[in-house]
């Protein structure tokens, strides 16, 4: 997290939250609105382990290219996965593809013990996903 910080601690970030009561109301349970704080501050949340849970705000899926562009100077995109296939799609034709194919990558940070809710990736896409710090756990049906 420190290069992130360093490079884009003071950029603002949108945070969502799980609430499980909204199940079938929203995309994975998840409710925006919660306040926008610097990336630095919720990465402090982060870091501090406090703050996880149900309800805990999070950095969910938010691409990479709107809260640290810098990032993608360094990125280079694993030769398994080089050809993104939205992307192969004529740009007219997937204007409304949701989610967008320019929006990946895409950037989680999350305090431990957030989740979401069961849900099927939008546009049936099947993506990757690479873990930097901390545990994940994918349930799969």
């Amino acid at each position: 997290f420190d290069d992130l910080e360093r490079r884009c601690g003071d950029r603002e970030v949108p945070r969502v939250c799980h609430d499980p009561g909204a199940a079938g109301q929203g995309w994975a349970a998840l409710q925006s609105g919660q306040a926008r704080v610097t990336l630095r501050e919720h990465l402090q949340t982060v870091r501090s382990g406090r703050g996880g849970g149900s309800g805990a705000p999070m950095l969910f899926d938010h691409a990479v290219a709107e809260v640290c562009p810098e990032l993608l100077e360094d990125f280079v995109v694993p030769r398994y996965f080089a050809v993104d296939y939205l992307r192969t799609i004529p740009k007219t034709e997937r204007q409304d593809l949701c989610p967008a194919p320019d929006k990946f990558p895409s950037l989680f940070a999350q305090p431990a013990g957030t989740r979401c809710g069961l849900h099927v990736d939008q546009a049936g896409t099947h993506f990757y996903q690479m873990l930097l710090a901390g545990r994940k756990r994918w349930r799969i049906f």
